[in-house]
C-alpha cells in the first residue's frame, strides 16, 4: 500500500478565525469555513481529487472576498491589466478600432455603424474600470469603519491583497500548478491578517518588532504586514531603540515622508519620532540620515517640509539642514517660516544666523514677508543679528547690512 505523504502547511490562527466571525457575522463565518476547507484540501495532497488545485484556490479566494460587501470584489484587487476580462474588453476596443479604420472610406452608413460599435466597446471598458474602482473602494471603506483611518489603494497591505488574489485567479484558470497554491497559502493568510487582525494583536506584533536590536529583511516584511496606517507606523517609530532599524529602513520607502492619507495632506511624518528620540544617543548618525533623506527627496516638496521641520526640532546640530532648505527653496512660505524658527534657536553670533539673516531679511520682500507675523519674525531676527555681532564677525555683518541698504529701492 502506497504511503501518502501529506505536506506540512501553515496552520490557521484560531484567534483570527474567532475574531472575523465575531466582527463580520455571517460573512466572517463563511470566510472562516472557506479557509478551513482550503486548509483541508492543501493537507490532503490527494491527486485522486479532481481539480484539487482549483478547489483549494476557489475556497481561498472566496474566503478573501467574503468579508467584502460585494461578491464581485475580486476585481477590486486583481491585476486588472493582466486579467482575462480586461484583455477581452481591451482587445474588443482594438478590433473595433481596426474595423472603423477599414470602413472609414466606405459609405456613411457603414462608417457610422463601425464608429458606434467602437464607442460601445470603449463604454464597456470604462464601465469595467469604474466597477473595479468601486469594489476597491469597498475594502477601503470597510477598513475605515473598523479603524477610523483612511488608507490609500496603493497602501502596501492593499497591494499585497491584490497580488495574492491575482495569483489565486490564475490558479482558478488552471495556469498554476498544485504546488503553487501551497506557496500562495501563507501569503493569503498574511494578507488577510494584515488588514483584518484584531487591534490588540496588531499592537502586540508592532511592539515585538520595536524590541528587535538587529532587524533583518524578514522583520521589514513583518512591519509592512502589521503597519497599515500612519498611526501604526508612528507607534513603531516612537518605540524603537535600535538605530539598526533606521539603517535598514533607509533603503526602503517606509522611512521616507510620503503621502499616506488619500485626499488629504499628511498630518505628520512617522519616522521623525525615531530621529528625534534617538538623536541624543546617535547624533552623528541621525544628522547623516537626515541629510541623505533630504537629498533623495528634493523633488517632493511635502517631504522636504517634514525633513526640514524634523531638523528644526532636533536643534542646533541639525539647523544647517534648515538653512540648506531655505537656500534651496527661497520662495516657499512654509520653509521660510521654519527658517525663522531656526534663527531663534541658533547662536546669535554664528555664521548660521548670519546666513539666515541674509536670506530672510530682504529689502524687496516676497508676499510672505508682508504680513504681521513675518514682521514679528523679522524684528526678532534683526535684534538677534545685532546682539550677536562681535569683534570676530562685525566686518562680515557690516558689509551684509551695507549691501542690503544699497538694494533698498529709492
Amino acid at each position: 500500500m502506497k504511503t501518502i505523504i501529506r505536506p506540512t502547511i501553515r496552520e490557521l490562527n484560531p484567534q483570527f478565525l474567532t475574531h472575523i466571525k465575531a466582527e463580520f457575522g455571517d460573512k466572517g463565518k463563511r470566510a472562516s469555513e472557506l479557509l478551513e476547507a482550503a486548509q483541508i484540501l492543501l493537507e490532503e495532497n490527494n491527486a485522486a481529487i479532481p481539480r484539487i488545485n482549483e478547489l483549494a484556490a476557489f475556497s481561498l479566494r472566496e474566503a478573501m472576498t467574503a468579508l467584502l460587501a460585494s461578491p464581485e470584489a475580486l476585481f477590486a484587487f486583481s491585476d486588472t491589466k493582466k486579467s482575462g476580462e480586461w484583455k477581452k474588453l481591451s482587445r474588443a476596443v482594438v478590433a473595433a478600432k481596426h474595423e472603423y479604420l477599414h470602413v472609414r472610406n466606405d459609405s456613411q452608413t457603414d462608417k457610422q455603424i463601425a464608429l458606434d460599435n467602437l464607442f460601445t466597446k470603449i463604454d464597456e471598458l470604462e464601465k469595467f474600470h469604474n466597477e473595479i474602482e468601486h469594489n476597491l473602494q469597498k475594502l477601503l471603506e470597510i477598513f475605515y469603519r473598523r479603524t477610523s483611518y483612511l488608507i490609500a489603494n496603493d497602501t502596501p497591505a492593499v497591494k499585497e491583497y491584490a497580488r495574492v488574489l491575482n495569483q489565486l485567479n490564475k490558479c482558478l484558470h488552471g495556469s498554476r500548478k498544485y504546488e503553487s497554491i501551497n506557496n500562495i497559502w501563507p501569503n493569503s493568510l498574511d494578507a488577510l491578517e494584515s488588514l483584518f487582525m484584531p487591534p490588540a494583536e496588531r499592537a502586540a506584533k508592532l511592539e515585538s518588532l520595536t524590541k528587535i536590536e538587529a532587524p533583518t529583511e524578514d522583520d521589514i516584511n513583518q512591519l509592512r504586514q502589521y503597519a497599515v496606517t500612519t498611526t501604526h507606523y508612528r507607534y513603531f517609530f516612537e518605540h524603537i531603540s535600535s538605530i539598526s532599524w533606521l539603517e535598514l529602513l533607509l533603503e526602503t520607502e517606509i522611512i521616507y515622508p510620503t503621502k499616506t492619507e488619500p485626499g488629504s495632506t499628511r498630518e505628520y511624518w512617522p519616522a521623525a519620532f525615531a530621529f528625534i528620540n534617538l538623536y541624543s544617543e546617535y547624533p552623528n548618525e541621525i544628522i547623516a540620515f537626515l541629510r541623505t533623506l533630504y537629498e533623495k527627496s528634493k523633488n517632493d516638496h511635502e517631504a522636504i517640509h517634514y525633513i526640514t521641520l524634523c531638523a528644526f526640532h532636533i536643534g542646533s546640530d541639525a539647523l544647517p539642514i534648515v538653512l540648506k532648505s531655505v537656500l534651496d527653496f527661497p520662495a516657499r512660505p512654509d520653509i521660510l517660516e521654519i527658517g525663522y524658527w531656526a534663527s531663534e534657536k541658533a547662536d546669535s553670533a554664528s555664521d548660521l544666523l548670519t546666513a539666515l539673516f541674509d536670506k530672510l531679511v530682504s529689502p524687496n520682500p516676497p508676499e510672505f514677508h508682508e504680513d504681521s507675523m513675518s514682521l514679528y519674525h523679522n524684528t526678532k531676527l534683526i535684534n538677534a543679528f545685532s546682539e550677536g555681532t562681535t569683534e570676530a564677525n562685525h566686518v562680515k555683518r557690516t558689509e551684509l547690512i551695507c549691501c542690503k541698504l544699497k538694494a533698498v529701492p529709492e
